[in-house]
């Protein structure tokens, strides 16, 4: 018997918010619910909150289709003579008795465990996809394995793995890594189904289907290719299908599968189809797997381009795509591929909105040429909708139909918890900034401000081009209608949403989502950056846990967790130094004063809902001077950063400050040397105007004197000047803050102490 000692239950956690190494191709895992004792789950706590939070995504309420539509499914999966054929053979293991009722011999009558029923039903349905499936193509095959055998079953995980695997090879198919298969051989990456095997329908629908969907959850993950899964549950009598997709779940009723030996047939075929289609697996996405290794080694992506023409992308194959956790709802998915013709990298996204809602396309035209905003060169519409994956049934109240569309973008850098450097981090939320309020301009609110949703510019990227706002499928026009935007808890991600967005909720007084809500998330997402990261790549575990508080699904304890927060001073770690510490504080200052002014509305207590509603919408429709003030915030610590690296520099001496990797702008002008016509000049409609206040560039001399000597050290240049430089403004006094006692100070506020004290 084989034993594993990784462990197992990966690839996504118990809230709504991945951790970022999840997010992005890392293989960190969490345990998966134990299906020992049919749907019982394990005493683990985080097991229990990770059922619940399944519970949470798929809704309470699970839609049970009707018995005729389940006889209609995959009823071209076989031809009916050839079922016929082998139904009377005597080698199907089917046999009617004397009162012409019919059987399964080899299934147990009364099984007391489920694990007296694993090998025959495994025997059974093998015998059955060996006989009736469909020719298969080259390189497909269909493995029906008992994955709690004694020779596939790891010891240590031999309750946290399907009952029954299909375990698949072709085009959408690849090994699973060693460290990621639940059993030996088999992963999430390598299985066409799951089979749940149970004693008898003792529990309710919800139960059974967040059982499974912590194994179909897991396949939506290793499989992004698909639209949607299908898995069986089956016990000695009676069997129904769990069908998972971006607009839930639905469950058919269970059958006899002595009475309905044909049905049963359908059902098994279905799920072990050698058409990719018929899987649910979208074949516009297609891949080369390595005979050697049995992993993907490279791979396509059908959409059309900028002129409406059929265009095939080739993958990255080195770079994984990015999958959105959570089975209802977007499914977003990125892909990183390179234009066939002239190998440009792009990034293509998949997507699922719900049927009559704007599309992103519309707010990604409104944004080309705004600079820090993501840019569009294709879209592609209508690829599928999940309402032809289920029956029609008006009473089914609930259901929101979800239409899959594909973007094609360019590309970008990685997202900003992987910044490099100080200067990289804040820029790149700076530059952000300025591209929700260019986008503002427009008349589009981004309304999903998030780690997720800001990615690094480019390594050489000017100023406004450091940081790069993307995903607006929950934009809304400013100027729409008011229930377009109006809060919704449901939209955007609850770890980042406004402490008015999550009051509204609760007091009943809920103004529209504004450019102050979104702003108040860019607080959250510096918040994370500076607390959450000790460094880059590395952790502060505690904070990590402080924040997953912003997560609970109780609006009114989220919104004082928060403000709470507010209330305290919070102290970066040393590598940050004190610009970054000013930077949280004065923003925190800042979003704390729009908080109260909010309050202050909504603590009236003599005036009306209509009126308090009213007068909050007239604070969130007024654009001031916000964006200015927080600009130069950013401005102001990027100044000091950009000093004290170039301080470290020029005194060759070692630092733990890290150098950047590029020239830091402190300005809202995109900084260059070059004239506006010379070549590689930025076109004008990337150069915002300035803002109010803004400082001088502090790098534009330095850039050109490295541009005329690039070979030349630094220190060793004269610098020289072609006029005398113009004095700068006096600037305001600051009071300083104090230094955190026992905390040592960095090398160069030592230098600056000493020089001051001489």
């Amino acid at each position: 018997m084989t034993t594993k000692k990784a462990s197992l239950g990966h690839y996504f956690y118990a809230t709504g918010y991945t951790s970022p190494a999840r997010q992005f191709g890392s293989s960190t895992r969490s345990p998966v619910l134990s299906s020992q004792s049919g749907t019982t789950p394990t005493e683990d706590p985080k097991l229990l909150a990770l059922k619940a939070a399944i519970i949470h995504d798929l809704g309470e309420e699970v839609y049970v289709t009707d018995e005729a539509w389940l006889e209609s499914l995959y009823w071209d999966a076989v031809d009916q003579a050839k079922l016929e054929r082998f139904l009377s053979s005597a080698d199907s293991g089917y046999a009617k008795t004397k009162a012409e009722a019919g059987c399964w011999q080899e299934l147990p009558k009364a099984p007391v465990q489920k694990e007296e029923i694993y090998d025959p039903l495994t025997s059974l349905i093998t015998r059955i996809v060996d006989r009736l499936s469909p020719v298969h193509e080259k390189g497909v095959t269909r493995e029906v394995v008992n994955s709690r055998a004694a020779t596939f079953t790891y010891e240590d995980h031999k309750d946290q793995c399907p009952d029954i695997s299909i375990r698949a090879t072709g085009p959408s198919f690849q090994r699973s890594k060693p460290a990621d298969e639940f059993a030996l051989g088999i992963g999430y990456s390598n299985v066409a189904a799951v089979v749940d095997v149970s004693l008898e329908q003792t529990s309710k629908e919800i139960d059974e289907v967040s059982q499974l969907a912590m194994h179909c959850r897991h396949i939506f993950l290793e499989q992004p290719n698909r639209n949607f899964v299908r898995s069986l549950i089956v016990t000695h009598n009676s069997i129904r299908l769990v069908h998972y997709d971006r607009s839930g779940v639905y469950v058919t009723p269970y059958i006899n599968i002595h009475q309905h030996p044909r049905t049963f047939i359908r059902l098994v075929l279905g799920i072990t189809s050698p058409d990719e289609r018929v899987l649910g697996l979208d074949t516009s996405v297609h891949w080369s797997i390595d005979k050697a290794t049995g992993r993907r080694s490279a791979g396509t992506i059908d959409t059309i381009d900028g002129h409406n023409q059929p265009i095939r992308y080739n993958l990255d194959a080195g770079q994984p795509p990015f999958v959105r956790s959570g089975i209802r709802g977007r499914g977003t998915t990125c892909w990183h591929a390179f234009h066939p013709l002239t190998g440009k990298r792009v990034l293509i996204k998949d997507a699922w909105r719900i049927s009559g809602t704007r599309s992103e396309r519309e707010y990604l035209e409104a944004a080309r040429g705004i600079p820090g905003v993501a840019q569009m060169l294709s879209y592609q519409d209508d690829i599928a909708e999940t309402k032809h994956f289920r029956p029609v049934d008006p009473k089914n109240s609930s259901f929101e139909s979800r239409v899959k569309s594909r973007l094609v973008l360019e590309h970008y850098g990685s997202p900003i918890i992987h910044f490099k450097t100080r200067a990289q981090a804040i820029g790149a939320i700076r530059d952000a900034i300025i591209g929700h309020r260019n986008l503002l301009s427009k008349s589009v609110l981004h309304r999903d401000i998030s780690l997720q949703n800001i990615l690094l510019g480019d390594p050489d990227a000017l100023a406004c081009l450091r940081g790069i706002l993307i995903d607006l499928d929950l934009a809304v026009w400013t100027y729409g209608p008011r229930a377009e935007r109006q809060v919704n808890l449901f939209k955007g991600t609850r770890r980042f949403l406004s402490i008015a967005v999550l009051r509204s909720v609760e007091v009943k007084c809920a103004p529209p989502h504004d450019f102050l809500d979104d702003l108040e998330a860019f607080f959250y997402v510096l918040c994370h950056i500076l607390l959450l990261f000790k460094e880059p790549g590395v952790h502060d575990e505690k904070m990590g846990k402080y924040f997953t508080r912003w997560d609970n699904d109780d609006p009114e304890d989220a919104a004082d967790c928060k403000t709470a927060f507010l209330a305290k001073t919070w102290y970066p770690s040393q590598w940050w130094g004190d610009a970054c510490q000013v930077l949280l504080e004065d923003f925190k200052t800042l979003i704390f004063q729009i908080q109260k002014e909010k309050d202050t509305i909504r603590n009236k207590v003599r005036i009306d809902l209509k009126t308090k509603q009213d007068q909050l919408e007239a604070i969130g429709t007024k654009v001031g001077d916000q964006y200015e003030k927080v600009l130069k915030l950013f401005d102001d610590a990027l100044l000091i950063i950009e000093r004290e690296d170039r301080e470290a520099v020029e005194n060759d001496a070692p630092s733990t400050v890290p150098t950047p990797s590029n020239t830091v702008a402190s300005t809202n002008m995109v900084p260059s040397v070059r004239s506006p016509s010379a070549p590689g000049a930025p076109p004008a409609s990337l150069q915002p105007s300035p803002l109010k206040g803004s400082r001088p560039q502090a790098s534009l001399k330095r850039g050109a004197e490295e541009e005329a000597h690039p070979e030349e050290p630094l220190t060793k240049r004269r610098r020289v000047s072609a006029e005398p430089p113009k004095p700068h403004p006096a600037p305001k006094k600051r009071t300083r803050k104090p230094v955190p006692q026992n905390v040592p100070l960095r090398r160069s506020l030592r230098l600056m102490l000493k020089r001051a004290a001489a």
